[in-house]
């Protein structure tokens, strides 16, 4: 584990990964980063769990997490993104658990997370998400999905045990307010 928290740094050292090459969790939350990416994670291909929570990140560059084959779970909350890149998370095909929660992003597109079969926890709550893309056909049973306090929709949904019903009711306030 490397804590990192509340140190104002503005970056992530590059060395990271060389240093401690088998880190397991990062935590840098509460510090000044504004950008990321590819380059603060090189090496770290051991690492299971980011914290990145109150920071300032306005930007993740599509290959931020390319180097993170083993990343489970990644909290990116309170920071100020707007637009998250189709292509972030296309190679961490061990992803469970992201918290998206708390910044500016207007858009959602379920195409980001094609490759992240093992995702059952999404936060996208208390952005401004007026646009919402899924495809209805290929989505998972057992994602719980909260999008509570966006522009479009209001809603916290579980998909587990009663999938079906919930399913559909999200399904008509996704295609009635998100278009």
């Amino acid at each position: 584990i490397l804590n990192l928290r509340r140190n104002r740094i503005n970056f992530i050292p590059s060395a990271i990964g060389k240093v401690l090459p088998q880190l397991k969790v990062l935590y840098v939350d509460y510090c000044n980063l504004t950008i990321l990416a590819r380059k603060n994670f090189q090496k770290m291909n051991h690492v299971e769990k980011i914290f990145l929570s109150r920071n300032q990140i306005e930007l993740l560059d599509e290959e931020t997490f390319y180097d993170l084959p083993k990343l489970m779970h990644l909290q990116v909350d309170n920071n100020r993104l707007k637009i998250l890149p189709i292509d972030l998370f296309i190679h961490n095909h061990q992803l469970e658990i992201v918290f998206l929660l708390k910044n500016s992003i207007e858009e959602f597109d379920d195409r980001l997370f094609r490759n992240n079969q093992k995702l059952r926890h999404l936060r996208l709550e208390f952005n401004n998400l007026q646009k919402i893309q899924f495809n209805w056909s290929t989505f998972r049973k057992g994602i719980r999905v909260n999008f509570q306090k966006n522009e479009c929709i209001n809603a916290d949904y579980g998909f587990g045990t009663a999938f079906s019903e919930n399913f559909e009711q999200f399904k008509d306030l996704i295609e009635e307010n998100c278009k």
